[in-house]
């Protein structure tokens, strides 16, 4: 799974959030938590205690610059 996702924010109370395919979630070995890291014009989530990037967001203003 090389290609960007298209993901939808669902309803979860008052906040929204994002569910991730299962596949992703076994590739990297994700359990419970996650660190989203807010770069302005990105989102960038990593497994917590990894380095390494696991999914990186596209531009926040949705324009794909």
């Amino acid at each position: 799974m090389n290609h960007p996702l298209k993901l939808t924010l669902a309803r979860i109370g008052n906040s929204r959030g994002i569910r991730l395919p299962i596949a992703l979630i076994r590739k990297h070995g994700l359990e419970n938590s996650l660190v989203l890291e807010d770069r302005g014009h990105e989102l960038v989530i990593t497994a917590k205690g990894e380095p390494k990037k696991i999914l990186m967001g596209e531009n926040l203003s949705g324009n794909g610059r």
